[in-house]
């Protein structure tokens, strides 16, 4: 069993390097993205979301030790009562256990609890266990983005 809690300020320095060097690796992998090009894409993101209003970063807890993070923002691009699901990342030692469909079903409880009647996300094409994850909790795709190398 999993449960979310405020993550540290101390920690928020760390935790939004890793995160941006998480987003450039699937920018690369996924979005087609050279090195220079998918960091600075990941840095702009990065210093934009920490600018947000609403926006709640969670660490993800089993057993006492931190696991992962959520990043949920609320009332997202002026949609009252939508939030929208940034990030759901696990330690890989804990992937594979069904922590991640926990911590999804909390962001889900935790955006009801702040009044949001819906929730979004992105998730790139090429994340099949995310994709499959996702669909098995009740999301439905809303819109697809499609590219090819020239």
């Amino acid at each position: 069993m999993v449960s979310l809690r405020p993550y540290p300020e101390a920690d928020l320095e760390t935790m939004w390097a890793e995160s941006g060097a998480r987003y450039a690796d699937e920018l690369r992998e996924n979005g087609g993205l050279g090195e220079y090009e998918a960091r600075a894409m990941a840095d702009k993101e990065k210093e934009w979301l920490r600018g947000l209003e609403r926006l709640l970063v969670y660490e993800v807890e089993h057993e006492g030790s931190r696991i992962g993070r959520v990043v949920l923002w609320l009332d997202a691009f002026e949609k009252r009562g939508s939030a929208w699901l940034f990030e759901i990342a696990l330690d890989e030692q804990a992937r594979g256990r069904g922590f991640g469909r926990e911590a999804l079903g909390l962001a889900e409880e935790e955006a009801r609890s702040h009044g949001m009647t819906r929730i979004e996300l992105n998730v790139f094409g090429g994340n099949a266990v995310a994709r499959s994850l996702y669909s098995s909790a009740g999301y439905v795709e809303s819109s697809m983005q499609m590219g090819k190398p020239l």
